[in-house]
C-alpha cells in the first residue's frame, strides 16, 4: 500500500513533501517549520524540509539536464549562403 501511495521509505506524503520543498526553497529550513504548522497544521523538522527541498531540487536539475540533452540532439538543417540578386529602387 505504501508503494502505491508513494510513501515507501518516506516520512511524509507526496503533498507534504511538495509543501516542504516550496517552503525550503523560499526560506531557511528552521524558520520554514512555522508556515508548515500555521498553514497545514503539521509539526515537521527543519531536516525534513531540507531533505524535501534537496530531493525535489535534484529532480528538477535532472529533468533540466534531460531537456538540454534532447535539445542538443536536434538535427538542424544546414543553411547555405545564396547569392541574392541586388535590386535597386529609385524614387522619382
Amino acid at each position: 500500500m505504501d508503494t502505491e501511495l508513494d510513501l515507501a521509505g518516506l516520512e511524509s506524503s507526496p503533498g507534504v513533501r511538495r509543501m516542504e520543498a516550496v517552503v525550503g526553497s523560499e526560506m531557511p529550513f528552521a524558520p520554514g517549520r512555522e508556515p508548515m504548522k500555521l498553514l497545514a497544521g503539521l509539526d515537521v523538522t527543519a531536516k525534513a524540509i531540507e531533505r524535501a527541498a534537496e530531493a525535489i531540487g535534484t529532480q528538477i536539475a535532472q529533468r533540466d539536464e534531460q531537456e538540454i540533452g534532447r535539445a542538443k540532439q536536434l538535427v538542424l538543417p544546414v543553411v547555405f549562403k545564396q547569392n541574392i540578386v541586388k535590386m535597386y529602387a529609385e524614387r522619382t
